[in-house]
């Protein structure tokens, strides 16, 4: 094979990877301390790029897509405030047994809500915002502005994620919930409040392509 197609291969997969690696690092994260996995995650990624989408076509223009992002992300956010206190939290309150099979069942019909609600909103179709930032090359590789947008992005939050959990308190509060949570009980660490906190955090799609599988 040519050196340089096998370049633009190896760096395509690198790029593709790292983006899904944010999306990785959000469901080991939430069964690292909860215990559970959340199946919809994907769907809230989905959620956030509709919101963006949303926002760019009908409200803000797409030259602001730099106000669209931030936007995106709080609504995410307030989503997963609202799973969290209506749906999640009985698991933590209610002396529920079975608690993973309560959160699976849980989070696969969030999944099947979000998906046919996306279909009855936005239709069949898959939607993607236009190129906001200029075309780039990423060594060999030629790369659209908005996967150069969501790399630069998630190479942000990789570093932001890292020196949250290794530099503060609160990382490491949820790093000893993940490997302790009776013992950082005991020496006086509020677990619900911690749970909340992860709960609320979800980042969302990186508005990129077509974000939205059916």
């Amino acid at each position: 094979m040519d050196p340089y197609i096998l370049s633009q291969y190896i760096l395509s997969g690198l790029v593709i990877g790292l983006i899904y690696s944010l999306m990785a690092l959000g469901i080991t994260f939430i069964y690292g301390i909860m215990k559970m996995i959340n199946w919809s995650m994907g769907e809230f990624y989905m959620v956030g790029s509709y919101i963006q989408y949303a926002l760019l076509a009908t409200f803000l223009g797409w030259n602001l897509w730099y106000v669209a992002l931030p936007l995106s992300m709080v609504s995410v956010f307030l989503l997963g405030l609202m799973v969290q206190r209506f749906l999640l939290r009985p698991m933590y309150v209610g002396g529920i047994e079975r608690r993973d099979e309560y959160a699976t069942i849980i989070t696969i019909a969030l999944m099947v809500l979000f998906r046919n609600l996306a279909i009855v909103i936005g239709g069949p179709n898959q939607f993607a915002p236009r190129d906001y930032a200029r075309a780039t090359t990423l060594l060999t590789l030629p790369i659209s502005g908005n996967r150069m947008v969501a790399l630069v992005s998630t190479v942000l939050l990789l570093l932001l994620f890292y020196v949250l959990t290794k530099k503060t308190w609160v990382g490491r509060a949820f790093r000893g919930a993940a490997q302790n949570r009776v013992g950082i009980q005991t020496a006086g660490v509020d677990v619900f409040l911690l749970l909340l906190a992860l709960l609320a955090f979800r980042p969302t799609g990186l508005f990129g392509e077509r974000e939205r599988t059916v």
